[in-house]
């Protein structure tokens, strides 16, 4: 069994679909049982707001965000698929930043209700952000594991399976890259580990 994150390519992803998928549906369960909410003011819930209906459903930018999505496919297709190396994903990184300084947050339709093309710009903020994520830490990680091939980088380094990638965006929109260590395996789940070596 392997829980690295590369299974999705083989057979086995079923498998772990199932059984991570009930230990984190189960989480996940908890998590929400004991939320005390997320402390956003009246204010912040109003800025959101007005990006969305002010800024994107009657923005007045002169980019295709169609145009814009198919470009960012052929960039992460490109640069950043299995096999990646720092140059290719130092470019995607500079186009990423290009595509989201781009007018796209236009919307054709007015209307609030129903609207696919508004969902689609505000899909295309979320790509962008994603994709600009994925890229700065396939930057970082500077070894070969999993789906995640660095040419530059061949093998695997034991200091990486100690810590996760933790990226955040800072206010000034910025990814900020942090190690952060891997919490202590459960007990069921070690078992399983031993289980599977012996």
């Amino acid at each position: 069994m392997s829980v690295h994150g590369a299974n999705r390519l083989g057979s086995n992803s079923t498998a772990i679909c199932l059984v991570y998928g009930r230990l984190v549906g189960a989480a996940a369960a908890r998590y929400a049982l004991g939320w005390q909410g997320d402390g956003l003011s009246r204010d912040e819930i109003a800025r959101e707001e007005g990006r969305v209906f002010d800024e994107t459903l009657r923005g007045s930018g002169d980019a295709n965000p169609y145009e814009i999505r198919d470009r960012l496919q052929g960039i992460m297709d490109g640069s950043a698929f299995v096999f990646r190396t720092g140059t290719g994903l130092r470019g995607a990184l500079r186009e990423i930043r290009d595509l989201e300084s781009q007018a796209y947050r236009n919307v054709q339709d007015p209307v609030r209700q129903y609207n696919t093309n508004l969902l689609h710009v505000l899909e295309l903020d979320s790509l962008l952000t994603a994709a600009e994520v994925i890229v700065t830490g396939a930057l970082a990680r500077e070894e070969s594991r999993g789906a995640h091939t660095r040419d530059d980088f061949q093998g695997t380094d034991p200091e990486w399976g100690k810590v996760n990638l933790a990226i955040r965006q800072a206010g000034d929109g910025s990814m900020q890259v942090q190690k952060e260590p891997l919490p202590q395996m459960p007990d069921d789940l070690r078992k399983l580990f031993e289980e599977t070596k012996a």
